[in-house]
């Protein structure tokens, strides 16, 4: 039998927090799946499974000039993706694990994910502005990581509202 001392409760603050995280580890696992789709396609030369019709041609938006950076001839945005999203759940990790991600892991979560939304925001315009197409999987990890970013804020913002403030003693 479970007593009352022995469920753990979810309205303190620290359950909130790991709430916040794990919703961030989602979005993130759920990024790469996608992110790593794109990348398999690009890797074995296979077509993107997509709903083609006057606004949606995944083909067309993932052979873009914008497909691989530096334009034409750099590496496929997917396969950066891929890595960055990589890059991130392995921070989400060490950030609980390892005593300097323990510290400056929240910074670097945020940063990552901010340079992310803003590269993700400018090949969004460029594939519904500039080709008027739009790739459903693309769009998908663009939704991720805005969710991240916004679940990264939050948890940025908490963190640095938690942090004693130097105050300035007088004599």
């Amino acid at each position: 039998m479970t007593t009352a001392a022995q469920i753990p409760e979810l309205d303190t603050p620290r359950a909130r927090v790991d709430i916040l995280w794990l919703l961030s580890v989602i979005f993130v696992v759920v990024a790469m799946l996608t992110s790593g789709y794109l990348s398999y396609t690009k890797l074995f030369n296979e077509s993107v499974i997509c709903v083609e019709n006057s606004t949606f041609d995944c083909n067309a938006v993932t052979s873009s000039v914008w497909s691989k950076f530096p334009q034409n001839n750099g590496i496929d945005v997917a396969y950066l993706g891929f890595i960055s999203y990589t890059t991130l759940l392995v921070l989400l990790i060490l950030e609980k694990k390892v005593g300097f991600f323990k510290q400056y892991g929240l910074y670097l979560i945020f940063g990552l994910i901010m340079f992310d939304f803003m590269f993700h925001s400018y090949l969004t315009y460029n594939s519904l502005f500039v080709l008027q197409k739009a790739c459903i999987w693309c769009l998908a990890t663009h939704l991720m990581a805005f969710l991240t970013l916004i679940v990264t804020t939050i948890r940025f913002w908490k963190h640095l509202s938690a942090e004693p403030s130097a105050e300035v003693q007088t004599v």
